[in-house]
């Protein structure tokens, strides 16, 4: 059985390539993705924090990001590596019926500041880049 995650990660895989992308003028993007599980909250502790410092890294217009794909990975290597510098990178959640995308540094200011250990659903849809029904 696929789980949830895997299951929303080929959904929006497909909609990156079918919806967003052909929009954009460049393609340059970092996404980190997560499920509530059928919750209208996700817990701040859910992204950890080397994700937040990738993609953190992604956004920095001086020093950047470079990432070395493993050569043990199973299946199509598409390239040895890649490095993105001034690119935006988003935390991507899914909710029950909808998912957003949150700018990182965003997602970051309303973690640190919110009395809440958690983003809502209400919350996150006031934060968002970019909402997407499902």
């Amino acid at each position: 059985m696929i789980k949830q995650e895997q299951k929303f990660q080929i959904y929006f895989n497909h909609w990156l390539k079918s919806v967003f992308l052909p929009k954009m003028k460049f393609g340059a993007f970092a996404f980190e993705l997560k499920h509530t599980r059928s919750k209208n909250y996700l817990s701040f502790s859910d992204l950890q924090d080397h994700q937040i410092a990738s993609l953190q890294a992604v956004c920095d217009s001086s020093n950047g990001f470079t990432y070395k794909i493993s050569d043990e990975t199973r299946g199509y290597k598409p390239f040895d590596c890649f490095a993105m510098k001034s690119c935006p990178a988003y935390v991507v959640i899914k909710y029950p019926d909808l998912f957003v995308l949150i700018d990182i540094n965003t997602f970051v200011l309303e973690k640190n500041t919110s009395k809440r250990k958690s983003l809502t659903l209400i919350r996150a849809k006031e934060l968002a880049y970019l909402i997407v029904h499902m």
